[in-house]
């Protein structure tokens, strides 16, 4: 137990210098490194389930090709929608994958059903082929919303482009989330990325749903929205 302790430790202090000094507000830093040392402390326990929600990544994989419910309100079988078994898919760049695991634990801990791709038994990151892309886009299909974890990275990637616009395509609810500095982060060519809402914070001890706020400034007219009231949102296209 001594020495997992010490290698858990170990770790964090390679979190804390080569990640958390990069994120962009003192809150969300705050807010990482906690989660991040709750992450820790259940690896250096030896616990045998690396995530919190194992059941829910289960029945995403067993779930047949195309399962569907019938809509919220539905009169019959033939008005039907996608089973939603997350609520948030994480989009990130792999370079800023501890970071992430830091706010997916932040999530859940705040009861949301969180999609990461390192816990989908079904992907092997070492191996990516066209099933990989059918993986992916299968489960966002499962998700009632996209994050994307924004930074440098995130705007060099090949994946999160995709993810973003397949995601905004099929349920328009996708929302930039900045794990680096906001001014550190310059769109240029990917000035797509300023059409998404940006998350932040709600105020503190609000209930699930009314902890997250997504905001858009340049939208005519400008509005703001908790994640439950902008997920009933009509689409704007």
């Amino acid at each position: 137990m001594h020495y997992r302790r010490a290698e858990a430790r170990r770790i964090m202090e390679y979190f804390l210098e080569s990640q958390l000094k990069q994120l962009a507000t003192e809150q969300t830093r705050i807010l990482v490194e906690e989660s991040a040392v709750v992450y820790l402390d259940r690896r250096a326990d030896n616990l045998e389930q690396e995530t919190p929600q194992e059941d829910v990544f289960m029945e995403a994989v067993s779930l047949p090709e195309g399962e569907v419910r019938p809509s919220a309100g539905s009169g019959g079988p033939s008005s039907s929608s996608p089973r939603h078994l997350f609520d948030i898919f994480l989009s990130y760049s792999s370079p800023d994958a501890v970071a992430v695991v830091g706010l997916y634990h932040w999530l859940v801990a705040r009861r949301y059903r969180v999609y990461l791709d390192r816990f989908d038994r079904l992907l092997n990151p070492a191996v990516v082929t066209r099933a990989t892309a059918t993986i992916i886009r299968r489960r966002i299909v499962q998700s009632r919303s996209l994050f994307v974890a924004t930074s440098p990275h995130a705007l060099t990637s090949d994946w999160v482009p995709w993810e973003m616009g397949f995601a905004d395509g099929l349920m328009n609810k996708a929302a930039v989330l900045f794990i680096a500095p906001r001014p550190n982060v310059t769109f240029n060519r990917q000035s797509y990325f300023e059409l998404y809402p940006e998350v932040g914070p709600g105020p503190a001890g609000a209930a699930k749903g009314q902890d997250l706020i997504l905001t858009d400034p340049q939208a005519v007219p400008p509005w703001s929205a908790t994640w439950d009231t902008w997920l009933r949102m009509p689409r704007r296209y």
